[in-house]
């Protein structure tokens, strides 16, 4: 029911041309993560299909204009969005980023940023939830017992479900535990959560020269999404600013540019505090985003925009929905 609703809409133009009537001065912020070549299937939202990503930026050129995320800030802030208007965004800085969407951005002329986690940038490490789908990917069980309760691996589906329910679950302990609980998961799993990435992995991380080369493209710009991933409400003060402070200039140091932008990781309102603000802010951040899923306006704060994220389970007709404010 709810496909057909999306789908009706898309065909009827009626978001567009909504967004446009009502919604004009509003900013539209996406947020991507991996892209994966066809026939190379990954059970979680994060990774989209190169054909669909390519798709849906053909999409944003035809309707939207797409603007850099500071030029973007700066003319929300002054009243000067006048006319449906997007930002691009990629999290946690995937090689795919380089490899798959890139040429497609260049394709279209669009600018896009991307939030580095700093200290797994040119490593043969990745972000522990990959570690985990990919744990998931290859299990051999029929079942996973953990946390007092027993999921089923039967199925694709199964694992797909198992996934994000574990996600969901891991992300509520603090760094340490969460280490320790994957590595029993993957342990009862039969998988080595700390070996090397292949060459080829969807999960591997940006390397330095495809950073480089992004950067003096002129189109792509990088902001900093903590060193590590951490989910900046789970640890202490100290750290917080040591995981802020450190990927900034960090991501200034690989760029030859001063970092202005900063992700927030998992990006809800719990996952984040006002001395985080303080800190970006200090640091003469200019914009620092979320992944709550609004619209953004001219009140709303530069250091805690909106975003609306982007997967492989969306269809076309979401999507379109989606980009101009008319999540269902």
């Amino acid at each position: 029911m709810k496909g057909r609703l999306f789908s009706l809409l898309a065909l009827t133009n009626l978001p567009h041309r909504l967004h446009t009537a009502l919604l004009s001065s509003n900013l539209t912020i996406l947020m991507y993560h991996g892209i994966v070549v066809p026939g190379v299937r990954i059970r979680d939202w994060c990774f989209l299909e190169v054909g669909h990503f390519r798709q849906q930026m053909e999409y944003l050129k035809q309707t939207f204009q797409v603007l850099p995320l500071t030029t973007a800030v700066d003319d929300l802030r002054l009243g000067r969005i006048r006319s449906p208007t997007a930002v691009i965004t990629f999290d946690d800085g995937f090689q795919s980023n380089f490899d798959l969407a890139f040429p497609v951005l260049q394709t279209f002329g669009l600018p896009a940023t991307i939030f580095l986690c700093t200290d797994l940038v040119g490593s043969e490490q990745t972000i522990w939830f990959c570690r985990l789908i990919a744990a998931l990917e290859q299990a051999r069980v029929e079942s996973l017992e953990w946390g007092g309760r027993t999921y089923s691996l039967r199925t694709p589906k199964c694992k797909a479900n198992t996934g994000a329910v574990l996600q969901a679950e891991l992300k509520k302990l603090n760094p340490e535990r969460l280490a320790n609980e994957l590595q029993e998961i993957s342990r009862k799993m039969k998988y080595d959560h700390r070996r090397p990435l292949e060459r080829d992995s969807p999960f591997r991380m940006l390397d330095k020269a495809s950073i480089r080369a992004m950067s003096h493209s002129g189109l792509i710009d990088f902001g900093a999404h903590t060193r590590s991933h951490v989910i900046l409400s789970r640890v202490p003060p100290a750290r917080q600013r040591d995981e802020i402070e450190s990927s900034i200039s960090e991501v200034g140091r690989l760029t030859g540019r001063r970092c202005e932008c900063f992700a927030y990781p998992n990006g809800t309102e719990l996952d984040y505090d006002s001395s985080c603000v303080e800190l970006l802010r200090r640091a003469g951040t200019r914009a620092a985003l979320t992944t709550m899923r609004k619209a953004n306006s001219r009140q709303t704060s530069s250091l805690e925009l909106c975003r609306y994220g982007i997967g492989g389970n969306m269809s076309m007709a979401e999507y379109k929905c989606t980009v101009h404010h008319l999540p269902i």
